[in-house]
């Protein structure tokens, strides 16, 4: 039996809404400079279903990391990204929390968030 070659970095999943496509290309190079490979949802391209793509994609992860941008409530975060922090929870994989505009009213119990500096 043939197996895929074991990787020599760690690999996290980038999730984050369309409309935070600027603050996740920001995101993304410090994630490579830190030496972890980076898959991007939106480049996801399974044959299945998009829910059996992303648990794959977490599965093969070592870590979810989210990029949220002016989201100030958990009531607008994309189901999308819901979806996503949730089957990373349900695969019990560490999930990391980029804000670009911390907000007191939007939180994720038992996580750490961190705030990624603006393009301004």
């Amino acid at each position: 039996m043939i197996s895929a070659p074991p990787r020599t970095r760690s690999q996290v999943v980038l999730s984050f809404a369309r409309s935070d496509r600027e603050l996740a290309d920001r995101v993304e190079p410090t994630l490579l400079d830190a030496g972890l490979e980076v898959v991007r949802m939106n480049q996801l391209r399974g044959a299945g279903e998009y829910n059996d793509a992303v648990r794959l994609a977490l599965k093969r992860a070592d870590a979810l990391v989210v990029a949220l941008g002016g989201h100030r409530r958990e009531a607008q975060v994309p189901a999308s990204v819901t979806f996503e922090i949730g089957a990373a929870m349900g695969a019990e994989k560490p999930i990391f929390v980029v804000v670009e505009q911390p907000q007191s009213g939007c939180r994720l119990r038992r996580r750490e968030w961190s705030s990624c500096p603006s393009s301004d």
